[in-house]
């Protein structure tokens, strides 16, 4: 059973013996154990590389997927890490075996980005190991194994999800600028130097990739409504969550508006009902990071159908002369000339201001790829095995943004928690009982203010100039588009104007690129001991206690190269 289904019998059981409201709020301890979070991964790879290139010709990976109790989106998540494994890797030969494992604990979920982090942080985790064998700089390797040129596949072949086109590739021109605006060689030099004088402190420096495929599902919906006062009503299937859907929902309404009348609501007269199947019902789920933009086409869908019916009033209100106009702008005069017309002159004119939009998707616009980079410089103290993030600056390829502040914070709140998993998130459970130990905040450590990187910097970037097509795909979409929407197949698609197309989602890609917190760890840890790590593995997350085990010899007193105060590099050995 799913823990919101326990809560809702639970509550309704008592609710129909008492005959009275109940309401059930567990404490945060309990809530905590109950929720599994984010599945378990153990992964294990092998890998066929040209030693003198770097180039990586083969990769066989075999992954164990621990799901708790119960499936849940397990089975799901193992198709969207098969379609995102490879990145933006161009590997000739690639397979993953996957194995679903039952435990006696409570279930794994999805988790933002599901899938698709665990299969990031697995493919960084092989270009970091090659890195440490090969001695090759880990930024250069990724470069010699970039896809290039404008024909590019993604994904796997036997999944759920098919195997598909790498379509408005920006990773080589994001890359590129993001090197360019960091200095990254200079500071990949420095971070080489800082290593050789110090012993007890040591720093990784890298900058990672991230790909993440979008699906922009049919079928949301949304109400609009409009009062005599000019205030808007808005009811959505969607639901906010914190992502600023309500926001970038109430700016599309107001925008069209504008664009299409001349007066548009000003955001202040916008109002939300709480979403709920008594004002639309047979609404879809709000997840995926697309909802948001597909609200706002359903939104805008509204807008069209009331547009038609104040077409009128706005050539009306467009006529007034300076002393009708109202103080508070155009809409209101609009308001005003809509509201004004009456039947000889005493019975006012019923208008009919209510319209539901339903967004049906191009079928040929459903899926799209996110791209985006990352370069983070992290330190480790040798003795205690603490890390901190000195450095990070991010940059994502979202195309014209609907709402940069909202975008902005999506982007540093995915890249902390992101962080979180890599560096601190630990779960810890009893040996004997299973029981779990990190069941709030004393023991479970999601990062705080003091673990923000000291200089960070997110940028949202427009490459849609940049970015590279597929001309085959390109020509046969833009063929395959008008004659099923002409045949209905599979639907009539709704009419979005493509102007308010210009966003990418934002909400759960950028944190793929908290891999470059975990690969710089890996180098600096690589620093430390002087070898490639064992197995080329390194803990998620890396938590001091899990790295301490792998310092070891470098502490004063064990024998090892930490007993020599000018250098803790130790020497180099193959893992």
């Amino acid at each position: 059973l799913q823990v919101p289904a326990v809560f809702a019998a639970l509550t309704s059981q008592v609710a129909l013996k008492a005959r009275l409201p109940v309401r059930l709020v567990p404490p945060r301890d309990v809530d905590t154990t109950l929720v599994g979070g984010r599945q378990e991964v153990d992964a294990s790879w092998e890998v066929a590389v040209d030693p003198d290139t770097g180039k990586i010709k083969a990769l066989s990976y075999d992954v164990w997927l621990a799901h708790g109790q119960g499936e849940d989106t397990q089975k799901l998540n193992v198709h969207l890490l098969a379609a995102a494994i490879d990145e933006v890797y161009d590997i000739p030969a690639m397979s993953v075996t996957f194995h679903l494992a039952k435990q006696h604990l409570a279930n794994r979920t999805a988790v933002r980005a599901p899938g698709h982090f665990e299969a990031t942080l697995m493919m960084e985790a092989v270009l970091d190991g090659v890195s440490s064998r090969l001695k090759i700089p880990v930024h250069v390797l990724r470069e010699r194994n970039f896809c290039r040129g404008r024909i590019n596949t993604s994904g796997l072949n036997k999944s759920l999800i098919p195997q598909g086109h790498m379509e408005g590739y920006s990773n080589l021109a994001l890359w590129s600028q993001l090197k360019s605006k960091t200095n990254y060689e200079h500071r990949y030099n420095a971070v080489q130097e800082f290593n050789v004088t110090n012993a007890w402190k040591k720093r990784g420096i890298s900058i990672t990739p991230a790909r993440y495929g979008m699906m922009l599902a049919p079928g949301n919906a949304a109400r609009v409504d409009i009062f005599k006062d000019g205030s808007v009503q808005i009811t959505v299937t969607a639901c906010e969550i914190g992502q600023g859907l309500h926001t970038k929902v109430g700016q599309m309404v107001s925008t069209q508006f504008e664009r299409e009348l001349g007066s548009g609501p000003p955001m202040s007269h916008i109002r939300f009902l709480e979403t709920a199947t008594t004002q639309i019902p047979n609404g879809g789920i709000t997840g995926g990071s697309t909802t948001s933009e597909a609200a706002m086409f359903a939104a805008g869908d509204a807008v069209q159908q009331l547009v038609k019916r104040l077409r009128g009033s706005a050539k009306k209100a467009r006529g007034y002369k300076a002393e009708q106009r109202s103080k508070d702008g155009p809409w209101f005069d609009l308001m005003h000339a809509t509201f004004s017309t009456k039947f000889l002159d005493v019975l006012d004119v019923p208008k009919n201001l209510s319209a539901v939009g339903l967004h049906l998707t191009v079928p040929t616009e459903m899926m799209y790829e996110t791209y985006g980079v990352a370069a983070v410089e992290a330190e480790l103290d040798v003795l205690t095995g603490e890390t901190r993030v000195l450095f990070a600056h991010l940059m994502f390829d979202i195309g014209m943004s609907y709402n940069p502040m909202v975008d902005v914070g999506q982007m540093e709140g995915a890249f902390i928690m992101g962080m979180g998993q890599c560096t601190t998130e630990g779960m810890s459970f009893d040996a004997t009982t299973g029981k779990l130990l990190t069941n709030n905040t004393w023991t479970y450590k999601p990062p705080i203010a003091c673990d923000v990187p000291e200089s960070f910097t997110v940028e949202l970037v427009d490459m849609r100039k940049q970015r590279l097509h597929n001309p085959i795909m390109t020509g046969l979409m833009a063929c395959a588009a008008p004659i099923l929407d002409c045949c209905g197949i599979p639907w009539v698609s709704t009419k979005t104007d493509k102007a308010f197309k210009s966003a990418k989602a934002i909400g759960e890609p950028p944190v793929l690129l908290a891999s470059a917190v975990q690969s710089a760890v890996h180098h600096a840890v690589v620093a430390a001991t002087g070898r490639p790590l064992k197995d080329c593995y390194l803990p998620v997350p890396h938590e001091p206690s899990r790295l301490l085990p792998l310092l070891e010899a470098q502490r004063p007193g064990s024998g090892g190269a930490g007993d020599d105060t000018s250098t803790a590099t130790g020497v180099s050995l193959a893992c």
